[in-house]
């Protein structure tokens, strides 16, 4: 999942027209990424703290 998220940073052109569809296509995978990575933080949080709590 890192190394999707790192190549779809390389398709990012800052000179690219921001409302072009490469760029809003892009767009949605980050969100979509970053949601995955975000839930992943926090299911570890919940998994590691009930295994290392004792309870």
């Amino acid at each position: 999942m890192i190394c999707a998220s790192t190549f779809l940073l390389t398709l990012e052109n800052p000179l690219d027209d921001p409302s072009g569809s490469l760029a809003g296509v892009l767009q949605k995978i980050d969100i979509v990424v970053t949601t995955i990575f975000t839930l992943e933080l926090i299911f570890k949080v919940i998994v590691m703290g009930l295994m290392f709590c004792g309870s």
